[in-house]
């Protein structure tokens, strides 16, 4: 599990799956996330990406586990919060 649309795992995630298993599995479904898309100019996207844990089943509030992808007309990545 990784942010979405980006591979591998980061420390998060490994943090999660060792200390509650049951939001590591939460986080990894994209059932869990709402998309949005803002288009900030004609070669500017910003593409962001917000958990919704309840969607498992669990209330807990995971601070940052949201991601926020600035992209450009090509599909480049440019940044990511």
């Amino acid at each position: 599990m990784g942010v979405p649309g980006r591979g591998g795992e980061g420390a998060v995630s490994r943090f999660f799956r060792k200390w509650n298993p049951a939001i590591a599995q939460c986080l990894s479904r994209w059932d869990t996330f709402d998309m949005s898309i803002l288009q900030a100019g004609e070669d500017l996207f910003f593409v962001s990406f917000l958990p919704h844990l309840s969607r498992c089943g669990i209330d807990a509030i995971v601070m940052d586990a949201g991601a926020t992808y600035a992209i450009d007309g090509k599909g480049r990545i440019l940044d990511v919060r």
